[in-house]
Formats: C-alpha cells, structure tokens, sequence
C-alpha cells in the first residue's frame, strides 16, 4: 500500500467514521483519522466527514486548530471531500445553533432547518441533480439523514452546484476543482455513491491545483456578454440593519440622547438574519429553482429495510422472537439484500437486553465491510459509550428501546452527542383495547402501562429522529402491519416512521406506506426468498409511490 493510497479523516467530533473506513477500503484504499496538525495541509486527499451538530463540529474545530488548515487546504486546491454537516460548516452561521455559532464562511450563506411540512431529519433517498459542468456529482439517487440544508446559495463564487427538494429546493452538493462538499453521505449510497468516491479519489494533488484554476476561469469566461445585461442590472442596493450598542446592549435614541434599551445585540442579529436573510437572499442571490418547478412527487423516496434478526452472531427468525431458526450469515445475508435493491439494512441483536450484554461489534464491523448503504443497529444500547462504539464499528444510526423506555433522558444525551438523525427509538406494542397500544420491553417479555403513541411523541421531543415501529401480536405472523396503529402514531410525530411487524406481501408494505409508514421493514419474506427487494419495489414504484429503483 502507497502513501498515495492514503486518505487523511479530519475528526470533528463524533461521526459515522466507520462507515467512510468502509467505503475507502473499497476503493483501494486506507484511511487515517485525525483530530489536528498539519497533515491537513500535507496529505494528499483529506475527508471532513458529518458530525451530529453544527456548533459542536465547529467548536471541535476551533478547539484543535483546524479551522486555519482547512481553510488554506480549499485556498491551495487541493483535493478535498465534506460531507452532511461536513459541508454545513461551510457556510456562514447555522439555525441548528439559533444563528449563533459561525462557520467556516466560505460560503456566505445561512444553514436552514426543513420547514414543518415535511418528516425531519430527511432519512432515505432523494434525487440529486447537478448543474452542467460538474466532473464528480451525475444525476441519480443518493442518501440523506439531515434536518438543516443550505436553501440559498450565493452565485458569484464559481462554484458549480446540485440541487434536491424536501419541502423546500436546498443544496445537494457543490464542487469546484478538486473540493467537493456532499450533503448527502457518498459512502452510504451504493453504487451511485462509490462511483462518486471513485471518481473524486482520482484525482492527483498536482492536477487537481491546476483545475482548481482551470474551472474558476472557465466558469468565469462563459458569462454572457456586457450587451445582454438589462441595463440597470448590476451590484443590487443593500439594506443594512444597525445595532447602536452601549454596555452591552442594544440603544435607540435621538442624536444619541435619551437612549432606550432595545434588546441584546446576539439575538437581535440572528432575528434579522433568520427573518430576512432567506428573503432577500433568495431573490438577489439564489439559483435553486423553485419549489414549483419539481414534479409532484419528487423528493425522498420510500424506502425497503430488509431486518436481520441476530443472536449469537447468526440471522434468525421465529414468531415474536420465539421458537428461532437460523437463517444465515448477517454479512452475507446484508450483501445480498443490498444487491437485490435493498435501501438500507436493520440489525437487531434479539438477545442482548434480555441476556444483559451488548452487541457483537464483530458483527456490525463484518456487515459494514459488505455494505454500501445505510446501516441501523440495535440490541443492548445502554448509555451513549454502547451507542458511539457502534458507530465507530460502522452503524450510521442507533436503535435503542428498553434502555430508553427505563430511562428517557438516554434519548436527549444521545442526540446531543450525534444529532438525532442518528437516533432511532424502537418502540414494540401490542394491542390493549380498540384504538389503544401498550409498550412492551426486553423483547416483549415485560408490559410497561405505557401508551405507544405518548411514548412516540415524547421520544421524538427527547431527540430520537426516526421511529422503528413494531406491532409485537403481529411478529413474524405474516398477517401485514396494524395499520391503526401505524396510522395513530404518524400522525402525531413529525419524523419518519419505519413500520414492522406482520408483512408478507406487496400489498402489505402497500397498506403500510399509505397509512403514514415512511419506510416499510421486513424479514421473513426476504430470509425465505419469497420475494426480492427489487420486485416489491418495482410493484411499489408501478403503483405511483415514489420508490428508489
């Protein structure tokens, strides 16, 4: 292995590292993880991978003196990959950090959250679209799991942009030369995502300093003439809000005298920016399209989570986890329901809560090596340490349930630490009475008294992102998901809701997307080779649902 094999990781706190190892190794290559010095400068490609929260990202980076490195590394040209908040640290300011915390600012531009209108974070696939001239970044499907995008973006830096839609058009990447930031997550994306690596990883230092120049004057010399500019078209007149301070705060008076206290000067600022930046930004700077230029149904897809059951390092399958029969091996069963169209995998380790033990980190490293789309774990998740050795072992999101049903605030010390969009509740219910669902613990052996739809809505204001829905009367039975309940829990969080328990059918996965389900899992059907991922989507995506194929 050449040093020129080599790619450098910027560590900015707490990320899917795991994952990036993975998706390098495929290409041919190792990695390095680091947390400063100047080998950000020195190496020869260098990856700034997504952490949970923009203001702890950024605070990281100040904390161990990246922010110079990194900054000089764009300036010089050098060879470059930002991903998901990655690339949010670009910008100017966050509203993840109410405006407070600053960016790198090399683009001069806010991060916003995703309006109310749609699930968030935005978990699945969504179709990317690049503007001409892009040498990384082609049309095709690609993952995210963000809350906040960049939704203006200015048009006189020379960088070339692509575009996705959720709720509102934002940024799906931009590039120029060799420094390429990605919202979504490349290495989570399958072959659509890896081609992209491949072709970033390419690049040589020495060529990609000179194209770095080469694609600024291009995009430069291609301006329309000065003749086909209106005529007063040019520099746009500014309108400057300003903060007359004193002690601290905010003053108004006249000539200076009598003056009034009119607020703090932090908070006024990010009301002004939160309020009108969008605003002006996006008539005077934007060249996203608008919202009603995308087709009606375009945005994220939804998506078939083939589940592998796990105990003692082997997929197995039973009605409610009982009267179990082996059914493969976890990595390869994983590359197979990849290969068959499979939009991300689940693991659960069915036995770790009730034996007490954690879960098998060798075998989420062994699927990870296998996979090049999102993977979910859980089974044992415990405290924030089981959660962050899972991650680094090469899950992109966690599944807790017991623990955070015995202790709620696990849910919050976890999305504080990774973000939400890395936080899943797992939530089994069984049945009670008409229109009423109780939470059931330690793989259904304990009844709680708790109410599944109040348990769903507090662990979504507690930071779980994503809820893993499982109707326990219904495991393994084939009968098809409770839509009733599927129904009463979607309609009160606002974050996606993954339905399980009881499919075996097309039309079952059906009923469950058109009941409020975001995404459909199953096991059974896939582990008996009753059906492939692909020929339920294709039935899926025949019948008008916006489908990944």
């Amino acid at each position: 292995m050449t040093d020129k094999q080599v790619v450098v990781i910027v560590k900015t706190g707490i990320a899917n590292i795991g994952s990036v190892v993975s998706g390098l190794d495929r290409q041919g290559y190792t990695s390095r993880v680091i947390e400063g010095g100047e080998e950000v400068l020195t190496a020869k490609h260098v990856i700034v991978p997504g952490v949970g929260h923009f203001s702890q990202a950024m605070h990281h980076i100040r904390e161990h003196n990246l922010e110079g490195p990194i900054l000089e590394r764009i300036k010089r040209g050098l060879p470059t990959l930002f991903v998901c908040v990655g690339l949010q640290i670009l910008g100017a300011t966050s509203e993840e950090g109410d405006f407070s915390a600053k960016g790198l600012g090399l683009v001069q531009a806010p991060v916003h959250k995703f309006p109310p209108t749609v699930r968030v974070p935005q978990q699945g696939w969504n179709r990317v679209s690049p503007s001409a001239g892009m040498k990384f970044v082609v049309e095709g499907y690609a993952y995210y799991s963000n809350s906040f995008a960049f939704q203006e973006f200015p048009a006189d830096q020379g960088w070339n942009i692509a575009h996705s839609y959720h709720g509102v058009p934002f940024i799906a990447a931009f590039e120029k030369g060799p420094v390429l930031a990605c919202q979504f997550h490349p290495e989570l994306s399958g072959e659509w995502g890896q081609a992209l690596l491949a072709r970033w990883l390419s690049l040589s230092p020495s060529i990609a300093a000179s194209d770095w120049a080469t694609s600024s004057l291009t995009i430069r010399a291609n301006l329309p003439s000065a003749s086909s500019y209106p005529e007063k078209q040019g520099v746009t007149r500014r309108i400057i809000p300003c903060l007359d301070v004193k002690n601290g705060m905010v003053v108004k008076g006249i000539q200076f005298q009598n003056l009034k206290e009119s607020g703090i000067p932090s908070e006024r600022a990010a009301s002004i920016a939160a309020s009108d930046w969008a605003t002006s930004s996006l008539t005077i700077r934007a060249n996203l399209p608008s919202a009603s230029s995308y087709p009606e149904k375009q945005g994220v897809t939804r998506r078939i989570i083939p589940c592998l059951d796990v105990k003692n390092g082997m997929v197995v399958k039973g009605i409610q986890f009982q009267n179990l029969k082996e059914s493969g091996i976890p990595s390869e069963r994983a590359a197979l329901y990849q290969s068959q169209g499979g939009d991300e995998i689940v693991i659960l380790d069915v036995s770790a809560t009730i034996e007490t033990r954690k879960t098998r980190y060798d075998t989420v490293q062994s699927v990870r090596n296998v996979l090049s789309i999102p993977l979910t774990v859980g089974g044992g998740v415990t405290s924030v340490s089981d959660a962050q050795a899972l991650l680094m072992a090469g899950a992109d999101k966690v599944a807790v349930n017991s623990a955070a049903v015995k202790e709620p605030a696990l849910l919050t010390a976890m999305a504080t630490a990774f973000g939400r969009q890395c936080v899943v509740v797992a939530i089994d219910a069984v049945q009670t009475g008409p229109q009423k669902w109780e939470v059931v613990v330690r793989a259904g052996k304990e009844k709680t008294g708790i109410d599944v739809v109040a348990w769903a809505k507090q662990a979504v204001h507690l930071g779980a992102g994503e809820v893993l829905l499982t109707s326990w009367d219904r495991d393994g039975t084939k009968s098809g998901y409770d839509l009733e309940l599927l129904l009463a829990v979607s309609k009160e969080v606002n974050v996606p809701v993954i339905a399980s328990g009881g499919a075996a059918s097309e039309d079952h996965l059906a009923d469950g997307l058109a009941h409020g389900a975001d995404a459909v899992l199953a096991a059974s059907i896939f582990h008996y080779e009753e059906y492939t991922p692909q020929q339920l989507k294709q039935g899926l995506k025949a019948r008008g649902l916006p489908i990944r194929i």
